[in-house]
């Protein structure tokens, strides 16, 4: 086999950069402090050359049809490829171990104090129906001693989902919080353990999502928890709330005796819920917020309480929403079967009305008053059933 001058040179030029890349830059760049950058000579210059002297001989060893030289060239550029993608492969280990050590240095950084507040939540699409969405929130209160409460949210469209209070402590060595969940699902209450784990501004919710990943939830600004939130109780209440079938409320103006014509009757605006009162689950009430000049002053409008039999049973003056009624489990109603529920409206502060002899009272503003905060807290106990969407 007779070999070129060009070949010969290829091969030299090859064999001087095998022992400078594994001999002399291995020993220098451990000499080198770890922020002081490397610049890549062989990229910017030894690559080209080798390149460019490679293919010259390919192309005089196809003319001469050298099968043993063609193999070893082609062999001298199957080496520069590989070792390009284990300089490759290698940068993308160490940016991702850096990115690890990042993500645990904030993590290790995580403290709270007293009074601090952490909101959790997350919004996506129903991919069975679209232009309604799932929504999950977890809001956490730091209390002393390193305990919490708090309260979370899973719910996804078109199902019931889950709601309830937590209650547990935050391990600031583990960064994690250990907590007692008791939530209401599915018409039952129920009680377990969860362990959420802080990782860099996500929680780790400790179980594997259905596409087999594992259950995050992002940190957010209260503000932007509070916005989500407002989302999340419109789509609720434009799901339930009546305001267009008027049989009921023009029921009501005909026994108020308002002279009001058809045409008038038509712009009344309203809000109706359809709710269980009674504890009876074979049937349902009705809460009718009509917002008239007629029935509204500044402290609010008037609330009616219909039976299942379209009834009027109740009148409340002054009221205004939000209004909650109590989450019963099947065995509460059960238990508590033809009873009236508490209601709990707005009038100059959230009030309590409770009924006797199936009757509630007429004037809120003089009835318990009671913090919303209470009711707000305890989700797996309190239901928001009407609110101003707008």
């Amino acid at each position: 086999m007779k070999v070129s001058k060009i070949q010969i040179f290829t091969i030299i030029i090859f064999l001087l950069y095998v022992i400078y890349e594994f001999v002399f830059v291995s020993n220098w760049r451990e000499t080198l402090p770890e922020t002081d950058p490397i610049i890549p000579a062989d990229l910017i210059f030894i690559y080209p050359v080798l390149g460019i002297l490679a293919i010259i001989s390919i192309v005089e060893l196809l003319k001469r049809k050298n099968t043993s030289a063609i193999v070893l060239a082609f062999s001298v550029l199957s080496i520069l490829g590989c070792k390009e993608n284990s300089k490759n492969a290698s940068e993308e280990i160490d940016m991702e171990k850096e990115a690890n050590e990042s993500t645990e240095n904030t993590t290790e950084q995580l403290s709270f104090s007293e009074g601090d507040v952490l909101c959790f939540a997350e919004k996506n699409e129903s991919a069975a129906t679209k232009g309604n969405f799932n929504f999950e929130f977890i809001q956490l209160k730091i209390e002393g001693s390193n305990r919490v409460s708090g309260v979370f949210y899973s719910s996804p469209y078109g199902i019931d989902g889950s709601r309830g209070n937590l209650k547990g402590i935050w391990d600031d060595e583990k960064k994690r919080f250990d907590l007692t969940a008791t939530f209401y699902a599915e018409g039952e209450e129920f009680e377990d353990q969860r362990t959420y784990t802080m990782k860099n501004d996500e929680l780790d919710l400790g179980f594997q999502g259905a596409d087999g990943d594992q259950a995050m939830l992002a940190k957010v600004d209260c503000a932007e928890y509070d916005k989500l939130f407002s989302e999340y109780s419109k789509q609720n209440l434009q799901n339930s709330l009546n305001m267009t079938d008027r049989k009921r409320v023009n029921k009501i103006l005909n026994s108020m005796n308002t002279g009001y014509s058809e045409e008038r009757k038509q712009k009344v605006r309203f809000m109706e819920a359809q709710v269980e009162l009674n504890n009876d689950p074979g049937s349902s009430e009705y809460l009718v917020y009509i917002m008239d000049p007629m029935v509204c002053g500044s402290g609010g409008c008037d609330l009616y309480i219909l039976d299942s039999e379209e009834n009027i049973v109740s009148e409340m003056s002054v009221t205004r929403p939000p209004i909650y009624i109590p989450v019963n489990t099947i065995d509460d109603q059960r238990a508590s079967q033809g009873e009236w529920n508490t209601i709990y409206v707005y009038s100059e502060g959230m009030r309590k009305m409770e009924a006797k002899n199936g009757k509630y009272p007429k004037n809120p503003s003089v009835e318990m008053e009671i913090a919303e905060e209470q009711i707000q807290n305890f989700p797996n106990q309190y239901r928001l059933v009407m609110d101003y969407l707008d």
